[in-house]
């Protein structure tokens, strides 16, 4: 299920532009290749910036599980098949739901062995512990897909006119 955005400047289509910018413009594709670097930067700095808890020592999961791959006519960012893998809740702090349409965390109720205990200096994190946890609020979405195509939208008339 991948996920690609069409981007069209003056009625032309990314690949179009691309094929043009190999005859008329070499330093295009630089460009075009540091603007995804950019863009890898601003997902990256959205996610750590916008999270409701620290993850107190534990690694960034998602945030690790971003990475770019360059194509001959772009770039693309966040394989969903690692994604998967190493940051499986990335749909649910996109979307704010879960692939399987759940809205709010599971509960000791559910999955007898999910239990935590609270720690005050951990910003609100939930440690391994012996308490049942029962959450009863949605998780937010986080929107950093469309916050990432906002950015590039607001990228690619500069990287036509510089």
């Amino acid at each position: 299920m991948p996920l690609r955005f069409n981007i069209r400047v003056r009625g032309k289509t990314i690949q179009a532009i691309s094929a043009e910018a190999n005859k008329l413009e070499p330093d295009l594709k630089r460009r075009i290749d540091a603007l995804g670097m950019e863009t890898l930067g601003f997902v990256k700095s959205y996610i750590s910036g916008h999270k409701k808890r620290s993850q107190a020592g534990d690694p960034p999961k998602l945030e690790n599980a971003m990475e770019i791959t360059f194509y001959p006519l772009g770039w693309g960012i966040g394989e969903i098949d690692k994604l998967n893998k190493e940051a499986p809740h990335w749909y649910w702090i996109n979307f704010g739901v879960a692939q399987s349409g759940r809205r709010i965390p599971p509960s000791t109720k559910e999955f007898p062995k999910l239990h935590g205990q609270f720690q005050p200096n951990a910003n609100g994190r939930f440690k391994k512990g012996g308490f049942p946890i029962f959450p009863q609020k949605a998780i937010t979405a986080m929107n950093y897909i469309e916050n990432t195509q906002a950015f590039i939208n607001a990228q690619i008339p500069v990287l036509f006119n510089t």
